[in-house]
């Protein structure tokens, strides 16, 4: 009969389990259904068009024209005549020299790197955006937790004091304070219910999906420093693969080109054109009235005067590229602020979190103690009620340290430029 029953629990925990959503879980449904995700896969298939719309242009053009027409003429003495006329037409261009065009090439070869890496960089803040919301559903789930043990154990307090008071060993300001010390953690209790239910509806924006069990992280899970342990090699990572930056990068070398193809357009363009057609019209008279015609040339453009509207263009080309300066060297000042901060935030988290064990340790047995304390006489109601909230106070702390840790793991890969979905992975094996 044991074994029977063990066999029902473990399957009942393996049940409980498979229907909990992981990281994993969550990420590949984010990958799916997070709407900010997809504009970006769209963005860059729009942008990933224009490097061939721009090599189109520098191809042979090869055009056909054919017409039919009937006319009809009055003419005396013969009178009213009709005629037939039809045409055709075949012009083949092919574009030899055009720096404007060149350059527009280009630019948009920088424009669809710069769109590439663009879609690199939203693809690493869906993961940070999705290990923050489970992370904060986590956390506000522990709280929930930690206001509902705080509760009982204030109720328990509450009815001890009641007791004491029936027999006179408690005065009625004692009971007031637990009185009004159980009301305001209720209070907290249904607050933590709001938030919790707020942390669950931001994950399924991400998600499109409402889940109800959540797998919850190990106690206790490792605490890995980072490789290397130095913090001047992430920084130098940052500035090197920081997404974002390679992005900004990217553009301002589009910026450049830009410039170059304006400028272009004060230069002569020339192009290969060739035609051939035929026309058969009976008005034009004779024994063959169709007549072919071939032709093969080099045009030349060059233009003189536009309204100054090519001056203006390089003004605006050279104003973008001030823009795109602008957005490289703010990536930069985020790449490197971001990798410093994550880096500290894991090596200090790290010592963080070994002290709120400790901590949530000692107040668990500085409450036994007051409470043990209090029914000897020597400690008061307040000093109960005091200790309970050093208690929550430092299980709020240390479930706050321990996801922002594992939050400063993946930023600090992010700013690197070396966060990859198995990173996730890695953490999501540390859950339970």
């Amino acid at each position: 009969m044991p074994i029977r029953l063990l066999c029902c629990v473990v399957i009942f925990c393996w049940a409980s389990a498979a229907n909990a959503v992981d990281l994993r879980t969550a990420y590949q449904a984010a990958l799916q259904h997070d709407p900010t995700y997809q504009q970006a896969v769209a963005t860059y298939l729009e942008n990933k068009e224009v490097k061939a719309q721009a090599l189109a242009i520098l191809l042979p053009q090869f055009i056909a024209n054919a017409g039919y027409r009937r006319e009809n003429q009055t003419t005396l003495p013969s009178g009213n005549e009709t005629f037939n006329v039809r045409s055709y037409n075949l012009t083949l261009n092919q574009q030899i020299f055009n720096l404007n065009l060149f350059h527009q090439f280009s630019s948009a070869r920088y424009v669809v790197r710069q769109a590439a890496a663009t879609l690199s960089a939203e693809a690493q803040d869906l993961e940070i955006r999705v290990a923050q919301a489970y992370f904060s559903v986590l956390e506000a789930k522990d709280i929930l937790l930690y206001t509902k043990a705080q509760q009982t154990s204030v109720y328990k307090a509450l009815d001890a004091v009641k007791t004491r008071y029936k027999v006179k060993h408690a005065t009625i300001t004692a009971v007031n304070q637990a009185q009004a010390s159980y009301d305001s953690i209720r209070a907290r209790y249904y607050g933590a219910q709001i938030d919790l239910q707020d942390t669950i509806n931001n994950l399924s924006r991400i998600t499109s999906v409402k889940y109800k069990k959540f797998a919850r992280l190990k106690e206790p899970f490792p605490l890995v420093y980072p490789k290397p342990s130095k913090q001047q090699p992430w920084v130098m990572s940052a500035k090197l693969h920081n997404i974002p930056l390679i992005a900004a990068r990217y553009g301002i070398d589009a910026s450049r080109e830009q410039i170059k193809a304006q400028m272009g357009n004060f230069l002569p363009n020339a192009s290969i054109v060739g035609q051939y057609g035929q026309n058969s019209d009976p008005q034009l008279g004779g024994l063959n009235p169709n007549i072919r015609s071939k032709s093969i040339g080099i045009d030349i453009n060059l233009p003189i005067f536009t309204g100054g509207s090519r001056f203006s263009q390089i003004r605006e080309a050279k104003a973008r590229l001030d823009n795109a300066d602008a957005q490289m060297k703010q990536a930069l000042l985020g790449a490197t602020a971001g990798a410093r901060s994550a880096f500290s935030g894991v090596v200090i988290g790290i010592d963080q979190i070994k002290e709120g064990r400790l901590a949530v340790k000692s107040n668990r047995l500085a409450l036994a103690n007051t409470q043990e304390g209090y029914l000897a006489g020597s400690q008061t109601i307040l000093d109960v009620l005091e200790q309970e909230r050093l208690l929550f106070v430092a299980q709020t702390a240390y479930s706050q340290d321990r996801f922002r840790y594992l939050l400063n793991l993946l930023l600090l890969k992010q700013a690197a430029g070396s966060l990859k979905p198995q990173d996730l992975y890695r953490i999501n094996g540390w859950l339970r």
